[in-house]
């Protein structure tokens, strides 16, 4: 199933996609007998994206799921030094 998520990833391209649109589409792939059939799909998929995910070969970030990690992180500021015509009071 793992190799399944990923080469689902990789035809979606480097974009992240929504989660639940690939479980979904993997789960119809399979062309369930039943809802119940279905559902157990879907579980079972969505099992092997969190191991995916802790194993830090799927990235996730608010419901979207990509093989390269795509979240933003804000950037460091610098402290800058003080100009010299700012008087610091204790």
């Amino acid at each position: 199933m793992d190799r399944e998520v990923t080469r689902a990833l990789r035809q979606h391209g480097p974009a992240p996609v929504a989660s639940w649109r690939v479980v979904n589409g993997l789960a119809d792939a399979r062309d369930p007998d039943s809802r119940a059939q279905r559902r157990c799909l879907r579980l079972r998929y969505l099992g092997a994206l969190r191991d995916l995910v802790r194993a830090k070969i799927v990235y996730r970030h608010v419901g979207l799921i990509a093989l390269q990690d795509f979240a933003l992180r804000p950037k460091r500021r610098l402290s800058q030094p003080l100009s010299p015509f700012v008087v610091n009071s204790n």
